[in-house]
C-alpha cells in the first residue's frame, strides 16, 4: 500500500494527497502555483538549499530537514556494550542511508581501545544479506552510484590518514551478488580526515578519540551539520549538561537518534530549520491572525 492509498483508507478525498515525481522545473511550477503556501522537503542540503530557494522566491513558508553528520561520545564512565549496541544500531539503520544516525564515534581515550574491541565484534555478527530474509539485519545499499561513491569517499580518508580497522570491501559470495552490498568500515580518524568532516550515506564508522569533554564537545560541533547527537554516560545528569553545548536539533541519552510524532523533529546549520511533528511541527503551518476589537 502507497501512502496515497492509505490516506483515502483514512477518508480523505481523493487528490487531496498525491505522489507526484518532478523534475526542478516542474517543482516549481509547483511550489509557485498560487494554491500552494507551504514547503516541506526532506533530502539533502543541496536539493533542499534550491527547494528553499524556490519557497522564498514566492514567499511561501517552508520546512528543510537535510543531511546530517551526528556525533555519538562515548564518555569515560559509559557502559561500553550500550556504547556497542547504540553505535551499531544506529549506524546501521536501513544500512546507513539515514539523515540523522550516528555517523561519527567521539570516544574518551581512557576507554577507547576497550569500546573499538566491542565495536569490531558487534559489527561481525552483524548478518548481512537479502532484506526481505527475517534474519537479516543489513541489507544492500541503494543504488551503484551509492556504493562506488562510499567507496570512493573510503579511499579519500584512508590517503589522507585514517586506519582502517575493520571491513571497507564488497562482501564475497554468490548470495550478494545482485546487491550494491558493502562490509561496514571502521575507520580511525583525525579532526581533519573527509570521513570526519564529509557526510558519510552509508556504513562507515569514523571514530576518534578525546581527552578532555571541553574537546569532545568541540569535535561534536567540528561539522556543518546539526541534526541529531547521543552522549552515552552512566551519569544522566552530565549527560545533559554535556549534551546542551552540542549544536544539534536533538539530542539522546544512552539511546539511538528516531523520530517519533509526538515530538518535535528538525536540525540546525546546514541540516535545515524548522520542526516537523508535535506540535512545534504543528505551528509551524499555521498563521497567527492578530485580532484587536475596541
Amino acid at each position: 500500500m502507497c501512502v496515497e492509498e492509505a490516506f483515502q483508507l483514512a477518508g480523505f478525498d481523493q487528490g487531496e494527497f498525491q505522489f507526484v515525481l518532478t523534475t526542478q522545473e516542474q517543482s516549481e511550477v509547483i511550489i509557485g502555483h498560487k494554491y500552494v503556501r507551504g514547503v516541506s522537503f526532506t533530502g539533502s542540503t543541496r536539493g533542499g538549499s534550491t527547494i528553499a530557494s524556490l519557497a522564498g522566491k514566492y514567499c511561501k513558508k517552508s520546512i528543510m530537514e537535510l543531511g546530517g553528520s551526528d556525533p555519538l561520545l562515548v564518555l569515560k564512565d559509559a557502559d561500553l556494550d550500550i556504547a556497542a549496541n547504540v553505535a551499531v544500531s544506529s549506524r546501521l539503520r536501513n544500512a546507513g542511508q539515514v539523515c540523522s544516525c550516528a555517523k561519527r564515534f567521539i570516544v574518551d581515550e581512557s576507554v577507547y581501545d576497550a569500546f573499538i574491541e566491542k565495536l569490531v565484534q558487534k559489527v561481525k555478527g552483524v548478518k548481512m544479506g537479502d532484506p526481505m530474509k527475517k534474519d537479516t539485519k543489513l541489507g544492500p545499499l541503494s543504488a551503484k552510484r551509492v556504493l562506488e561513491g562510499i567507496e570512493q569517499q573510503l579511499k579519500e580518508g584512508l590517503e589522507k590518514g585514517g586506519k582502517l580497522l575493520y571491513g571497507g570491501t564488497r562482501p564475497e559470495g554468490e548470495e550478494f551478488k545482485d546487491g550494491y552490498y558493502f562490509v561496514p568500515a571502521i575507520v580511525e580518524a583525525e579532526e581533519d580526515n573527509p570521513l570526519f568532516k564529509e557526510e558519510t550515506f552509508g556504513p562507515i564508522f569514523a571514530v576518534i578519540k578525546f581527552k578532555t569533554e571541553e574537546d569532545a564537545v568541540r569535535l561534536a560541533n567540528d561539522t556543518p551539520y546539526g541534526l541529531g547527537s547521543i552522549v552515552i554516560s552512566k551519569d544522566e545528569d552530565r549527560a545533559l549538561k554535556l549534551g546542551r553545548d552540542i549544536e544539534a536539533g536533538a539530542l539522546f541519552i544512552n539511546d539511538l537518534t528516531k523520530s517519533d510524532s509526538k515530538m518535535p523533529s528538525g536540525g540546525v546549520k546546514e541540516s535545515g530549520y524548522g520542526r516537523e511533528c508535535g506540535v512545534h511541527g504543528a505551528r509551524e503551518f499555521t498563521n497567527v491572525k492578530t485580532v484587536w476589537v475596541k
